[in-house]
């Protein structure tokens, strides 16, 4: 079994798409820190694209044990957060904080949707393998399964300018031994 955590209202075909909120092509409502309706060890990979950061930075180290727990050996935990490092390069470069805000804040159009903590790509490293992952690695959208559908995992500024903008997710999968 494969799950798509904070799937929001993109159904990825072969995953459980799960949400918080009930929503066209959510399979199962529940919440991403707990994940209560699933066993440990059952588990194949988890998607989770621009969720973590919606989790309070005491908890994240919580929700990723749990996750952990959820896979099967050689499972694959496949993450995108706000790239931190990205974003404050494009600041430095350009000024522009207004473009970044979303990435910063989060979109704060209901309850769950505020960002509480940020990585660059050490320390979602050093997170991950505090609960256990190992081969922590960043992967490259368009040459994953996760190309055919938008989702943040191709987050670029300028909107959209996959050729000469900056990627601003930090896209990295992990692997439980």
């Amino acid at each position: 079994m494969k799950l798509h955590v904070g799937c929001g209202s993109i159904k990825i075909e072969g995953y459980v798409n799960v949400d918080i909120r009930y929503l066209p092509n959510v399979d199962i409502v529940d919440n991403a820190m707990y994940l209560r309706k699933f066993k440990g060890k059952q588990i194949e990979e988890i998607y989770a694209c621009h969720v973590l950061e919606h989790i309070g930075r005491w908890d994240v180290q919580t929700v990723l044990k749990r996750w952990f727990d959820l896979l099967k050996s050689d499972g694959k935990l496949i993450l995108s957060v706000p790239d931190f490092e990205a974003i404050t390069k494009y600041y430095v470069k350009t000024k522009d904080l207004k473009s970044l805000v979303g990435l910063l804040y989060g979109g704060q159009d209901y309850n769950e949707n505020f960002h509480k903590i940020c990585w660059d790509f050490e320390t979602l490293s050093e997170d991950l393998k505090q609960v256990g992952f190992q081969d922590v690695v960043r992967y490259d959208w368009k040459t994953s399964g996760f190309s055919n559908f938008d989702d943040y995992s191709k987050s670029y500024l300028p909107h959209l300018d996959f050729n000469e903008g900056t990627l601003m997710s930090l896209n990295v999968q992990a692997v439980k031994k």
